[in-house]
């Protein structure tokens, strides 16, 4: 069996981004299977948070690779990435004989109230436009969680579709939690992309909150558009308890977990996140929004506040008695029994059925 894997950027181990990230551990995993021949198709090197011109470049640079990618004799074209999900029509238009499947990860593109300016709204316009092409033109759709399945299921005709969850990588599992309880600190962490939907000035009004408390502090990993933005609302309110650390390496991002005594995950629009399994893996609370759009199979594991003083009082609720060791126990078990392998061997399944449809 042929199979094309095709993404925005080069797959490559610790990018930090979840598509990649995705796309990376099946090509990873599924090579090893002794019938498959895999190949990359990617537009750029690197991974980069792309704002609307961005995409327009990306998606220039891939269109081009279209016509050489439909001649050749693929059994699979799985196109992992929902914004390139144009390149299924230009397939299909082409007379490509291969199967055609798209993963579609989230309907956060789909939503107006997530509309942040003119731009904002312009790349949702064309990543919208990305995932119908790939409903209309796929031979099949995949989903990385039930939700997203079920919206777009009464939105368009979905007929052949399956849903294969994500996994947590395996050494975050199998290595040693070094965690150790201090009365006189309590660190609230979150790693991921600065992005308006993030919704991280609740953690910074929650900050504000305690700036006069020190046991507790905020360590913020990441970069992207909302920087400026949270660097001066912590700069005009003097938060000293807030600490902007850049983007996680890879290397560290282990024991980036294990200094956490809470992850906190405020994100609006987003059903599904790797960092949240990680972070639930490597046995830490989880804190997000009422609002939050996660599957109820991960929410069920959380803690959910509606505002910054909510979010205040669970932390110093946290603080004082500790993480519930059942919601701990139950918390851990689910993260740590999604898996990449488990993933790969559900998508390789489905690629050997899409193979004998006719």
């Amino acid at each position: 069996m042929k199979i094309a894997i095709v993404n925005i950027s080069k797959p490559a181990f610790g990018t930090g981004d979840k598509i990649t990230e995705y796309t990376y551990q099946l090509y990873k995993n599924i090579r090893n299977y002794k019938d498959v021949k895999i190949d990359l198709v990617y537009a750029i090197e690197e991974t980069k948070r792309n704002n609307v011109s961005g995409l327009i470049y990306t998606n220039t640079l891939f269109k081009r690779k279209i016509s050489e990618l439909a001649k050749k004799d693929y059994d699979i074209i799985h196109i992992t990435n929902q914004e390139i999900g144009f390149a299924a029509k230009l397939l299909k238009n082409s007379g490509c004989k291969a199967k055609i499947i798209t993963t579609i990860h989230d309907t956060m593109r789909l939503r107006n109230d997530l509309h942040r300016g003119l731009k904002q709204k312009l790349y949702n316009t064309i990543t919208a436009a990305s995932i119908r092409d790939a409903i209309e033109d796929s031979d099949f759709i995949l989903f990385d969680e039930p939700s997203t399945a079920e919206e777009l299921r009464h939105v368009y005709n979905l007929k052949n579709f399956a849903v294969t969850p994500l996994g947590v990588r395996d050494w975050l599992v199998s290595e040693p939690i070094k965690r150790t309880r201090n009365s006189k600190k309590f660190t609230v962490g979150y790693v991921g992309p600065l992005d308006p939907h993030k919704n991280l000035m609740l953690l910074l009004d929650a900050a504000k909150d305690l700036v006069k408390d020190k046991l507790f502090s905020f360590e913020i990993y990441g970069s992207g558009p909302e920087m400026d933005k949270l660097m001066g609302y912590k700069t005009a309110n003097n938060l000293e308890n807030v600490d902007f650390k850049g983007l996680a390496v890879e290397e560290d991002i282990k024991d980036i977990y294990d200094n956490f005594d809470a992850f906190a995950f405020p994100a609006l629009g987003e059903s599904y996140s790797l960092t949240v399994l990680e972070a639930m893996a490597r046995g830490l609370p989880i804190i997000i929004s009422k609002n939050s759009a996660l599957v109820n199979e991960i929410r069920k594991h959380c803690y959910e506040v509606k505002n910054s003083g909510d979010l205040k009082n669970l932390l110093i609720k946290l603080a004082k008695n500790g993480y519930d060791k059942n919601m701990k126990a139950a918390a851990m078990a689910y993260s740590r029994s999604l898996t990449w392998d488990k993933t790969a061997k559900e998508t390789y399944g489905i690629y050997r059925k899409v193979v004998s449809m006719r």
